[in-house]
């Protein structure tokens, strides 16, 4: 029966795992920073020039106009860099939404219920290995989200038959049987929240890139025929 509890607290805490790893941004994410790969490679092509000793021998070679512009560049592609990494910055910081969070607060309450359980009955030291069957960590964050969201549902549905079948009626104590329930409606909670969640997606669909375009590259102004600027240096 120890055992039993164990496997149920590892296979829980794996879920949760597993449900922390997901993000419902990833896709948008992965939008903008290619874009943001790009951007970047134009930034250090400016800064090159720009910082290098080759660079100033370079940098002498231009007209004031040409400097002009390839500071205004420089500047433009430094800030609209640092303006998508507070952006991709947020993202990962709110890829889950509530439905994921209420549903790890409950993994959470069901682990705590399960450990306060073993610390009363004891634990058998033996290393758990859960058997997930619709969770699985190859390919799991190339899978889509909504089928993330079903597969947990599913497997969570799984546990909790077992612990449904193996244990709800095995404890009687008064001290086991609350720390059993309350394991009990943690599961389900978690459950229904994701539940939700798959739900929420299917009505709203998934987060969408806005178009984001690297700046313009500024062209110098050239003096007319005629005229002539004369070189830096």
């Amino acid at each position: 029966m120890i055992l039993r509890l164990e496997t149920f607290k590892a296979t829980n805490a794996a879920l949760y795992a597993f449900t922390q790893r997901l993000n419902i941004n990833a896709t948008v994410i992965d939008a903008y920073r290619t874009v943001g790969e790009k951007g970047l490679k134009r930034y250090e092509e400016y800064k090159k020039i720009i910082s290098e000793a080759k660079g100033e021998e370079e940098l002498k070679k231009l007209s004031p106009p040409e400097v002009q512009v390839l500071f205004e560049n420089y500047r433009n592609i430094g800030e609209f860099l640092e303006q998508l990494n507070q952006e991709v910055t947020y993202l990962i910081n709110t890829r889950h939404p509530l439905n994921l969070v209420n549903a790890t607060l409950h993994m959470t309450t069901a682990n705590m219920m399960l450990d306060k359980l073993l610390d009363i009955l004891g634990i058998t030291g033996k290393m758990i290995y859960p058997k997930l069957k619709h969770v699985r960590d190859k390919n799991w964050d190339k899978i889509k989200y909504k089928d993330q969201i079903f597969n947990l549902e599913t497997e969570m549905d799984l546990m909790i038959q077992d612990f449904q079948q193996y244990l709800s009626s095995q404890f009687h104590g008064p001290t086991e049987k609350p720390l059993i329930d309350q394991t009990y409606t943690s599961f389900i909670e978690a459950q229904t929240w994701l539940n939700n969640e798959y739900d929420r997606v299917e009505r709203e669909g998934m987060p969408k890139a806005r178009e984001v375009k690297l700046p313009e590259i500024i062209e110098p102004k050239l003096p007319k025929e005629g005229q002539k600027d004369q070189p830096n240096g």
